[in-house]
């Protein structure tokens, strides 16, 4: 187990999305080396359940048992500075762990990651292939919402080949979600955070504004019509291949696409560079009507206040943008739309509710508690030499001879998928349950048996056994420098082997 690090966010569900592609490549750039914990909005951290990379869920928790842990506030501070830099939103909790936490993040994938669990991928909401749109917004955001009449329209031209189910709302400060006519099911204020991401990993796509949706559609990798304007600049929302190509090759200067690449781009309706507010880069107005940050240019569609870039993304825009996706077949068509006269008001919920990794506030684990041991299959072995005196067979095991560079040895399996190196060479007296008793030492990361000088001066006659963990592994020109443990992570090994005596440095 790493060390704990409790990661704090209390902003919305979209912000606490995209924080999950930060989680998930910290895991990759530094595996086992931290144990995250997340402490998020309440009912946000529904986005985190089954999610291997979270070993702890704190759901709307007021404090927190820190203690031993590393506490961190995720945020996105490249935002202040986004109209300049052409960098993703993907990329600033990223770029704040690495400078906040001294990491070295890279964005391994274009996307958000939501682990759906093997309940929630068997039980579709409906039978029928269906979209999800979201009509309204919130109260401090007014100008992300569209024109309610422009809704309509494009529900309207599209019900002969769409199943529309509407959500959103939920809340105080969401407006604007009234249920349009037309709709094959009203999931307005119906879902909650976990069934609403069922709701779109099921779905053949999703049209919305900038929201907590396009996030979640670009994590599914699912078709997505977003309807901006110029209130943010393309290039901080937009999951498309522009910014897919822009962003990766931050970390990449030669990245390119893979050959089996299946990458869904969201088509993102943007009017930046057409009107004089937005010529060169997003305004982020709040409001249409008021003081403060306010719009400088609304006009009135059907007796709403919409600013005029939002005007500008026309209904038969959006409906091109969807039969585009239909066209080339990315999304499904239904065999037969029927005329919805009463919409659906319930959608099929899996028999079992998935759960989150764990619920339970932190509690100070006792000095006596036993922490659970690894797992044979999580070791690599690597058996030194061809006179040792013991069997072992399989993909997992490397026997290799005497004149081997042990530090090429162990800068190989730096490389490997397992967490543990169990490294055996002779003159060690292995217990007969040796392999069930190491496995019990080994909880969290540590060097357990012999393997290279003591700070202390003490010089063992030769590597005879030891595991350690691949985090405690390091690049390096020798053998005992290869090891990047401290002091207090070198253990016993003993019962399960009982190794050479040792001598001392002349």
């Amino acid at each position: 187990m790493g060390q704990r690090l409790i990661v704090r966010n209390n902003q919305a569900p979209g912000d606490i999305i995209v924080l999950s592609a930060a989680l998930r490549d910290l895991e990759i750039a530094h595996p086992g080396k931290y144990a995250p914990e997340i402490w998020v909005s309440k009912g946000a951290e529904e986005v985190y359940w089954n999610n291997p990379n979270i070993a702890r869920i704190h759901p709307g928790a007021r404090r927190v048992d820190g203690r031993g842990a590393t506490m961190y506030r995720a945020q996105y501070p490249l935002i202040k500075t986004c109209n300049q830099q052409r960098k993703h939103f993907i990329n600033g909790f990223i770029e704040h762990m690495n400078s906040t936490l001294h990491t070295k993040i890279k964005l391994t994938e274009f996307r958000p990651h939501i682990v759906m669990s093997a309940v929630e991928k068997a039980t579709r909401p409906f039978d029928e292939p269906y979209w999800v749109f979201l009509s309204g917004g919130k109260t401090d955001y007014p100008t992300k919402i569209w024109a309610q009449t422009y809704w309509q329209h494009v529900i309207t031209a599209t019900k002969d080949r769409i199943n529309w189910v509407q959500a959103g709302g939920g809340s105080k400060n969401h407006i604007m979600h009234e249920p349009k006519h037309g709709i094959y099911a009203n999931m307005v204020a119906k879902t909650g955070c976990r069934n609403f991401l069922r709701l779109i990993y099921h779905a053949e796509g999703v049209v919305c504004v900038t929201t907590m949706a396009m996030h979640a559609a670009a994590a599914f990798n699912k078709p997505c019509v977003v309807i901006e304007g110029g209130r943010e600049p393309w290039w901080w929302e937009a999951y498309n291949e522009e910014t897919r190509r822009l962003n990766m090759a931050i970390y990449d200067p030669g990245w390119s696409p893979p050959a089996d690449d299946d990458f869904v781009p969201h088509k993102y309706l943007h009017t930046i560079g057409k009107l004089k507010c937005c010529k060169q880069h997003g305004c982020w107005r709040k409001r249409v009507v008021g003081g403060g940050s306010i719009c400088r240019d609304t006009v009135s569609v059907d007796g709403q206040m919409v600013p005029k870039c939002k005007m500008m993304i026309t209904p038969e825009m959006v409906v091109a943008a969807i039969d585009e996706y239909l066209d080339v077949g990315l999304a499904k068509r239904p065999k037969s739309v029927k005329d919805i006269k009463v919409p659906l008001t319930a959608m099929v919920t899996p028999d079992a509710e998935p759960q989150p990794v764990a619920v339970a506030p932190v509690k100070p684990r006792p000095s006596h508690a036993e922490k659970p041991p690894a797992d044979p299959g999580d070791m690599r072995f690597c058996v030194f030499g061809e006179d040792v005196p013991i069997v072992l067979t399989g993909p997992k095991v490397h026997v290799v001879d005497n004149g081997t560079s042990r530090v090429a040895l162990l800068r190989c399996m730096m490389a490997v998928e397992e967490n543990w190196i169990v490294w055996i060479q002779r003159g060690a007296k292995l217990h007969p349950d040796w392999l069930q008793l190491l496995a019990k030492q080994l909880t969290d990361p540590a060097v357990v048996g012999r393997a290279h000088r003591t700070r202390g001066g003490t010089l063992y006659p030769h590597p005879a056994f030891f595991a350690v963990h691949r985090s405690l592994l390091k690049e390096a020109d020798s053998f005992a420098e290869s090891f990047a443990a401290s002091a207090g992570q070198f253990k016993d090994v003993r019962p399960a082997a009982t190794l050479t005596t040792e001598r001392r440095v002349p």
